[in-house]
């Protein structure tokens, strides 16, 4: 599917050439055929379904003197930190109390099946000792729980045992927003950017995370308009053409006053289909954005992904 440009990364991970490939795969199914998704779990399902499609045998891992297996791929995975929706829009300029921050949750995740070696790989010792665990099953549970990450302080402890950044079981976290002519509020951009925030935070631990910011949209373009308080179409086909054009300059946003940055190391890409009068799908190359601190040299997992796709140069 994207032979070309694999040959070129000759670095590039397996994982990251199976994922660019189910994303790029998702990606271009929407802009072929948007009414495939009516809603957002519709775009959660293909992601999981184009990644792992022929894929099993990656990210599906045998648990080691066991029958049972684990998966790499997951939906609304914890994060490992908490956050406000208020600190999240101020870009962390404003502080929030502890008690009225929550855990927020990645909308997918593909974990990292080097972290996983003491589960998974029978050449890998488990290290009884820096657990503090002589049961060998009962470790082998504590690590599973800590790896499901419903509690956060074990996910923390984990991290620490293994004397890893925290997050750095995440090879890539993926965000989605979906918008659509039943949906379209100017909310919607706030949620873009919650996404973004919390894709930075993911990373500013030191993990080595690929965080992906996804935003799919596809809209009428109709002479009737809407008669609800939400504006015409021919308006919010305006919005999406200036939020299209602010995100291929770094930003996010429809308005000078409200432009919020998209952090550095958070791949933002926007795919769009306009559906006009006649009933015939008018699609646009997904623009992207993605500033490493260099505007230079991508990693190989972002040429991968972008390829083809529209950038400023």
């Amino acid at each position: 599917m994207i032979t070309n440009i694999t040959n070129q990364v000759l670095n590039a991970k397996n994982t990251d050439v199976d994922v660019s490939n189910g994303i790029r795969t998702t990606i271009t199914r929407f802009r072929e055929n948007p009414f495939y998704c009516f809603t957002e779990s519709d775009i959660h399902a293909s992601l999981v379904n184009d990644i792992v499609a022929g894929n099993s045998d990656k990210f599906y891992l045998q648990i080691k003197d066991t029958n049972l297996k684990l998966s790499m791929v997951h939906l609304e995975y914890p994060t490992n930190f908490k956050f406000s929706r208020v600190e999240a829009l101020s870009e962390g300029t404003v502080e929030t109390p502890d008690k009225n921050k929550q855990r927020g949750n990645f909308d997918l995740v593909v974990l990292k099946e080097s972290m996983f070696s003491q589960i998974v790989d029978d050449t890998v010792e488990i290290n009884m000792e820096n657990n503090g665990i002589t049961n060998k099953e009962v470790l082998l549970i504590s690590l599973l729980r800590s790896i499901i990450s419903k509690d956060i302080d074990q996910n923390v402890s984990y991290h620490n045992n293994l004397k890893l950044p925290i997050g750095e079981l995440i090879d890539y976290a993926i965000e989605v927003k979906f918008f659509h002519f039943n949906n379209a509020t100017l909310d919607m951009f706030e949620q873009v950017k919650i996404d973004n925030f919390k894709l930075e935070q993911s990373i500013c631990e030191g993990a080595k995370i690929n965080p992906v910011n996804l935003i799919f949209c596809y809209y009428w373009n109709d002479k009737k308009g809407r008669n609800d308080n939400k504006g015409s179409n021919d308006k919010w086909e305006e919005k999406i053409k200036v939020f299209r054009s602010n995100l291929l300059n770094g930003f996010i946003g429809i308005d000078d006053a409200s432009l919020t940055p998209i952090p550095e190391k958070v791949l933002n890409i926007f795919i769009v289909v306009n559906v006009n009068q006649n009933a015939r799908k008018e699609t646009l190359k997904p623009a992207y954005f993605y500033n490493d601190g260099t505007f230079n040299n991508h990693p190989d997992w972002v040429r991968l992904l972008t390829n083809g796709y529209e950038v400023n140069p």
